[in-house]
């Protein structure tokens, strides 16, 4: 090694700049369809911008801290921790006693107003995960939930003062 070893490969990009720029100029004035149109393009920031999804979210509506109570009974906060009939819906999660779940899609039912057709990943005592299909209706201050032959009914719960 000598004393100009290190400048070698500075030499080297240097030695490239004008090849480089004849290379780039050689492509855009390239005909369409030519074998040059074939190399890869950098999408640029609008055109990455446009392609990158949305999160699924849960709708607003659904949003919220739910208690299970199929006799329509108001709930007031705070509730257990404990509570195994405790739903809590954020816009990417909902929490319940022993499992958590995460949207996959949602859909509104075209046949009824106020009501979701949802697919989400649910994650059961931190381990076991499937795919679950649910329809979430709002009725008044209950959320009802159903799931083939199963039926739900929550209640959404208001700091200190029943709905």
């Amino acid at each position: 090694m000598n004393l100009f070893t290190p400048l070698v490969p500075l030499t080297l990009a240097i030695a490239c700049l004008p090849s480089c720029a004849a290379t780039e100029a050689r492509l855009q004035a390239a005909p369409i369809g030519s074998i040059a149109d074939a190399a890869p393009r950098v999408p640029s920031v609008k055109e990455r911008a446009a392609t990158v999804a949305e999160p699924v979210a849960y709708p607003e509506a659904l949003q919220g801290i739910w208690r299970l109570d199929p006799l329509r009974k108001p709930c007031v906060l705070p509730l257990s921790p404990d509570s195994d009939g405790r739903f809590i819906v954020t816009a990417h999660k909902i929490e319940s006693y022993e499992s958590t779940y995460t949207p996959v899609s949602v859909q509104p039912d075209p046949r009824k107003k106020k009501a979701w057709r949802i697919v989400s990943v649910e994650t059961h005592l931190g381990t076991q995960k499937k795919t679950m299909q649910h329809s979430f209706t709002l009725e008044g201050d209950a959320l009802v939930e159903q799931d083939g032959g199963y039926r739900a009914v929550y209640m959404k719960c208001r700091a200190g003062r029943a709905i």
